[in-house]
């Protein structure tokens, strides 16, 4: 079972994977939109979502992640 990341970690993710996957893009882009609207709760939260569900299919497929 994999712990739930926190933000930098998840930020970092998605940076890492915006050059590869259009949607990792869309996410950090998202985040960036709401973080300016003052929504910095919910945008970490979308986040920290998204790559808590990244890592989770990770492990079911049984692949490591960092």
């Amino acid at each position: 079972m994999h712990k739930r990341p926190k933000l930098q970690e998840a930020i970092n993710v998605l940076k890492k994977l915006s050059d590869q996957n259009e949607d990792c893009a869309s996410a950090l882009s998202e985040y960036n939109q709401m973080i300016d609207n003052g929504d910095e709760f919910f945008a970490a939260r979308m986040i920290v979502d998204i790559v808590d569900h990244y890592y989770h299919i990770l492990d079911t497929k049984g692949i490591v992640h960092g």
